[in-house]
C-alpha cells in the first residue's frame, strides 16, 4: 500500500524514502529473528512427527531440514547489500514456506489417519500467523496477500484430496485459523500506522532539532555580531552626541551670546534629553562590555560609609522635592573595601533612584551601611509600592519590567538593575531584594573586604585612559575626555533621581506667554519630555494645561473647559481611548475637538481612535509645523461650528421676531383704539347724574379711570416701540456687514426690548454718557448686551437693582452690567462661558447664551471680565475695540 507522507519539516520525498527504508530494515530484523526461530523450531518439532506419523518420520525430517535450509538461505540473503529492497519478500517467504510446510503435514496426517481427521497440526499455522504479527510491519495489502496464500494452502488441498470426516471439528479449526489471520491483519494495519506516526514524530523532532542547532549556531554568531555592533554603534553615537552636548552647554552658559528665555528653554530641553541619551548609550556600552568580559575595574581603597553618605546627601533634596524623607544610618567599624568608585556609584544611585521613583508622597527611604568582619552590607529600604513575590527573581534580568504593559505607570528600559547586579558581581559581591507588595522593598548590596577575591581578568592594569572597543581613531581622540567630563556632571550622575523626583509635568510659569484671549489647549501625555515639548511649541499661541494620564486629564477637562485636547494613546490608569469616550459621551464636552497623539500607527489603531471619537490622529514622530497646523485647523473648525450655531440663533430670532410682529401689531392697534374710545365715552358718561351719585364719588371714579386709561396708553406705546425694534430684527435678509453704531443707542434699544418683554419690576438704571460709536453688526451687538442684561434680571429678585454703564476709553468701549443678586460661586465662575453649562432649572435655558456672547466678543477682538462674590452680586464688563482691522471688515463683507 502506498501512503503519502507529509511532515512539518524537511522534504516530503526524503521523508517517504526514509520511512520506507526504516520499515524495510525493521522487517529484515524480523526476518532474521524468524529465520533463527524456524531453523531451531522446525527441525525440533520432528519429535512430534516421531509419535504422530512414525511411518513418515524419516521423510518428514528431511522435509523439515529443507525448510530450515531455506531459512538459512534467507538469513544469508538479508545480510547482502540492497537487501532492504526485498525485505517484504524475504519476510513473507519465510512465513509462507513454514506455514505451507505445516499445512503439508496436516494433509499427510489426514491422508494417513482419516479416522483422526482433521489433524491438530493446524495449530502450527496459527503459531506462524501470530509470530508474523509480532515480528513484521506489513501494509494492509501485504498482510492480506500473505495470509490469503497461507489459508488457501491449508483449505484447498483438504477440500480436493481428502474431505474431512469430522466436518464440525474441521469447521471449528477453520474458524479459529481464519479469525487468527484477521486479527493478525488488523494488528499489521494498526502496527504499520503506529510505526508511521512514531516515524513522523521522530522525523519532525529530528528536523526540529537540526533547525534548532542551526538556529543556535546562527544566534551564537549573531550574538557575537550584536555585541560587536553594540560596542561599535554606541561608540559611534557618543561622538556626534558629545558634539551636540558640548556646544549646547556652551549656549546655555552664555558663551555664545545672549538668547531670550524662550530660546534658552529650547536649549535646556535639548541638553537634558541629550544627557538621557548619553546615559542610555553608556549603559548599553557597559552591558556590551560585560557580556564580552571586556569591562575592567579600577579598584582603590574606599570608605563605603562616607561614599554612600555623600551620595545620599546629594539625593536627599531631590527626594524632599517629592515629599519623601531620606535618612542615612550606619553600624559597625572600618567600612573600607576595595572597589571601583565610578562603577559602585552607578549601583548605589540606581538603587536610590528606584526607591525615589516607587515611593509615594509621604513615604520614607532609609540608607544603612553595616560593616562586618569580612564584608560591608548596604541596605536601601523604602516604603514604596513593593514588588510581587513572583517577580523578585526577574527584576535583575536585562530589559525586564515588572509591568511591561502599554499602560504601565512607571517607565524605564530594564537596564539599571541588570547593570547594578553585573557590576556588583564583577566586584565579587552580591545583590538581591526583599519586598512585600504595598509595604516596601529592601535592596541589599554586600561587598567583601580586601582584594584577593577579585578575578585577575576583571582588573584594569592601565591607568589614565579609557579603552575604546576597536581601537582609538585619531579624529576622535578627545572623545574620552569629553565623555568623562559629562559623566562627572551632577545633572548626569543624578539624572534618574531628578526624573523620578520631579512631579511637575511642565515647569511653572509666573508670566504666561499667551494672552488672556488665547484659546485653551489641554495636553494629556504620560511622557514628561513629550508633554514639555508640546507645551513649549504651543504656549506662545495658546494657554496650555498638561495632565500626566487620562484620569488627571478628565479632571482638567471638567475644570478648565479647554477649547482643544491633545491626548496620547497609551497611558497608565486611563488610556487615550477611555478619555475620549468620556469626553464624547458627555454633552457638556462632546463639542471639544480631540487630537489623538500616538506612536501606534497600525490601521486598526487608527480605526479604534476614530470609533472612540477622535477628531484627528497625529502619529509620532511628528514635526512642529504639522502639530501647529493641525491644532490651528481644529480650533478654526470649532470656531466655525460655534459661529454657525450663533448664526442659526440669530436667524431663529429673525423668524420669531417676524411672527411676534405679526401677532402683536394688530392687537396693539385694537388696544390703543379701544382705550381711546373708552376714555372718550367715559367722559361723556360722567355728564349723567344718578340718584345715588354724588359729585365727590363721581370725581374720584373719573380720576381713577382716567389714570388707568392713561397707563394703558403708555403701556401700549412702549409695546409699540418694542415691536418696532423687533421689526428691525425681523427685516428679511438683514446684512451682517460691519458699520458704525452708537453704543448708547444700542444699549437703550436692548433695554426697551428686554425690560418691556420681561415686564420686570427690577430697578434698571442706564445713563448715557456719550460712549460713542463702535464698528459692528448692530444685531450682534444687541445679542451681546441682551444676554448680559437678561442674566442680570434672572440673577436678581423683585425690587433688585441692575446698573448698565457704557464708557469710552479711547481705543475701546467698556460696557458693564452690574447686579445685586446672589453672585456666582468660585467653582462655577470659570464655567459660565462653557457650552451647555447652566445653573437654571431644566427647560429654562440651554446654557448657550453666554457661550455665544463670548464667541461674538472674541470675534470683534474684545474681551470679557467677570467679577462676582457670593451674596454681593456680579459684574460683567465687555470691552470692544472702537474700530476693527481692515481684514476683519473685508471678511465680514465677504460673508
Amino acid at each position: 500500500m502506498t501512503r503519502k507522507i507529509t511532515t512539518r519539516y524537511g522534504n516530503e520525498g526524503d521523508a517517504t524514502a526514509e520511512y520506507h527504508d526504516r520499515i524495510a530494515r525493521l522487517n529484515l530484523r524480523g526476518a532474521k529473528v524468524a529465520a533463527i526461530l524456524a531453523v531451531t523450531l522446525v527441525p525440533l518439532f520432528s519429535v512430534l512427527d516421531y509419535f504422530v506419523l512414525t511411518e513418515l518420520f524419516a521423510p518428514l525430517l528431511v522435509f523439515r531440514v529443507a525448510v530450515g535450509l531455506y531459512c538459512i538461505l534467507v538469513l544469508y540473503l538479508i545480510t547482502r547489500p540492497n537487501a532492504t529492497r526485498f525485505a517484504y519478500f524475504y519476510s513473507a517467504s519465510e512465513v509462507v514456506v513454514v506455514a505451507l510446510a505445516i499445512a503439508t503435514m496436516v494433509h499427510l496426517h489426514d491422508a494417513l489417519r482419516p479416522e483422526q481427521s482433521p489433524s491438530h497440526y493446524y495449530a502450527g499455522i496459527i503459531l506462524v500467523v501470530v509470530a508474523a504479527g509480532q515480528l513484521f510491519r506489513w501494509t494492509l495489502r501485504q498482510a492480506v496477500t500473505t495470509f490469503t496464500i497461507i489459508y488457501m494452502g491449508y483449505l484447498v488441498p483438504t477440500l480436493i484430496l481428502q474431505p474431512p470426516t469430522d466436518k464440525i471439528l474441521y469447521l471449528s479449526n477453520n474458524f479459529f485459523l481464519l479469525s487468527t489471520m484477521i486479527i493478525a491483519v488488523v494488528a499489521h494495519y494498526f502496527g504499520y500506522n503506529l510505526q508511521l506516526r512514531e516515524f513522523l514524530a521522530s522525523f519532525d523532532l529530528e528536523a526540529a532539532n537540526r533547525q534548532l542547532e542551526d538556529a543556535n549556531t546562527r544566534l551564537t554568531e549573531m550574538d557575537k555580531f550584536k555585541s560587536q555592533f553594540f560596542s561599535n554603534i554606541t561608540h559611534e553615537l557618543r561622538t556626534p552626541l558629545t558634539l551636540i552636548l558640548a556646544p549646547t552647554e556652551a549656549i546655555i552658559n552664555g558663551e555664545m551670546g545672549k538668547f531670550d528665555p524662550n530660546q534658552q528653554e529650547y536649549f535646556k530641553r535639548i541638553f537634558q534629553n541629550g544627557l538621557k541619551l548619553m546615559k542610555l548609550i553608556n549603559d548599553l556600552l557597559d552591558l556590551s562590555k560585560l557580556e564580552d568580559s571586556k569591562l575592567r575595574l579600577r579598584v582603590h581603597e574606599m570608605d563605603v560609609k562616607e561614599f554612600v553618605r555623600e551620595l545620599a546627601s546629594n539625593i536627599q533634596p531631590l527626594a524632599e522635592r517629592k515629599q519623601v524623607e531620606l535618612t542615612f544610618t550606619e553600624t559597625g567599624a572600618d567600612p573600607v573595601v576595595w572597589g571601583d568608585p565610578d562603577r559602585l556609584e552607578r549601583v548605589i544611585i540606581n538603587l536610590l533612584a528606584n526607591a525615589v521613583k516607587f515611593t509615594e508622597e509621604g513615604g520614607t527611604i532609609n540608607v544603612h551601611v553595616e560593616s562586618g568582619d569580612k564584608d560591608v552590607h548596604v541596605y536601601v529600604r523604602d516604603t514604596g509600592i513593593g514588588i510581587p513575590a513572583d517577580k523578585l527573581d526577574m527584576i535583575f534580568d536585562r530589559f525586564s519590567q515588572i509591568d511591561g504593559s502599554a499602560t504601565r505607570k512607571f517607565g524605564g528600559t530594564g537596564i539599571g538593575l541588570a547593570l547594578a547586579r553585573e557590576l556588583t558581581e564583577l566586584h565579587g559581591g552580591r545583590i538581591w531584594a526583599d519586598s512585600k507588595l504595598k509595604e516596601g522593598t529592601t535592596m541589599h548590596v554586600v561587598l567583601e573586604k580586601g582584594r584577593d577575591h577579585f578575578r585577575p581578568e576583571v582588573l584594569d592594569r592601565r591607568q589614565g585612559r579609557d579603552a575604546i572597543p576597536g581601537g582609538r581613531r585619531q579624529e576622535d581622540g578627545a572623545l574620552p575626555q569629553w565623555s568623562n567630563q559629562f559623566r562627572e556632571k551632577r545633572e548626569y550622575k543624578f539624572l534618574d533621581v531628578e526624573h523620578a523626583s520631579d512631579r511637575r509635568m511642565v515647569p511653572r510659569r509666573s508670566d504666561p506667554v499667551a494672552g488672556d484671549r488665547a484659546a485653551t489647549v489641554l495636553v494629556v501625555e504620560d511622557s514628561r519630555e513629550m508633554a514639555q515639548f508640546i507645551e513649549l511649541q504651543l504656549r506662545d499661541r495658546y494657554k496650555v494645561f498638561v495632565a500626566e494620564n487620562g484620569v488627571k486629564g478628565w479632571e482638567l477637562v471638567q475644570k478648565a473647559k479647554p477649547d482643544l485636547i491633545i491626548t496620547d494613546y497609551m497611558m497608565p490608569e486611563m488610556d487615550g481611548l477611555e478619555l475620549i469616550g468620556l469626553i464624547k459621551k458627555n454633552q457638556a464636552y462632546s463639542h471639544i475637538p480631540v487630537i489623538l497623539l500616538t506612536a501606534k500607527t497600525a490601521a486598526s489603531d487608527r480605526v479604534a481612535g476614530r470609533e472612540a471619537g477622535a477628531d484627528a490622529y497625529l502619529a509620532k514622530p511628528f514635526s512642529t509645523s504639522e502639530l501647529l497646523a493641525l491644532v490651528k485647523a481644529r480650533l478654526k473648525t470649532s470656531e466655525e461650528q460655534a459661529d454657525r450655531l450663533m448664526t442659526q440663533r440669530m436667524d431663529s430670532l429673525e423668524i420669531i421676531a417676524a411672527r411676534l410682529v405679526h401677532e402683536i401689531h394688530n392687537p396693539l392697534n385694537y388696544i390703543k383704539n379701544g382705550a381711546f374710545l373708552a376714555r372718550k365715552s367715559f367722559k361723556r358718561m360722567l355728564g349723567f347724574k344718578g340718584e345715588e351719585d354724588t359729585p365727590e364719588n363721581r370725581a374720584k371714579a373719573g380720576a381713577r379711570v382716567e389714570k388707568m386709561l392713561s397707563q394703558i396708553e403708555v403701556g401700549t406705546e412702549r409695546i409699540t416701540s418694542s415691536v418696532e425694534l423687533l421689526q428691525e430684527y425681523a427685516r428679511e435678509g438683514y446684512s451682517r456687514v460691519l458699520r458704525p453704531y452708537s453704543v448708547d443707542e444700542g444699549v437703550e434699544s436692548v433695554l426697551n426690548v428686554v425690560v418691556s418683554a420681561e415686564g420686570t419690576n427690577r430697578n434698571v438704571h442706564f445713563s448715557p454718557c456719550g460712549a460713542g460709536e463702535i464698528e459692528c453688526v448692530p444685531q450682534e451687538f444687541h445679542e451681546i448686551v441682551s444676554n448680559f442684561i437678561q442674566n442680570a434680571i434672572d440673577a436678581t429678585s423683585d425690587g433688585g437693582t441692575i446698573r448698565v454703564d457704557a464708557v469710552n476709553q479711547g481705543d475701546e468701549v467698556a460696557i458693564s452690567v452690574k447686579d445685586d443678586g446672589e453672585g456666582i460661586a468660585p467653582d462655577v465662575l470659570d464655567k459660565v462661558f462653557s457650552p451647555f453649562f447652566t445653573t437654571k432649572d431644566p427647560g429654562k435655558g440651554m446654557g448657550m447664551g453666554l457661550t455665544i456672547t463670548y464667541r461674538l466678543v472674541r470675534k470683534y477682538g474684545g474681551r470679557i471680565d467677570v467679577h462676582s462674590e457670593v451674596g454681593e452680586g456680579t459684574t460683567f464688563v465687555v470691552k470692544l475695540p472702537v474700530r476693527q482691522q481692515r481684514n476683519r471688515r473685508s471678511q465680514r463683507e465677504e460673508a
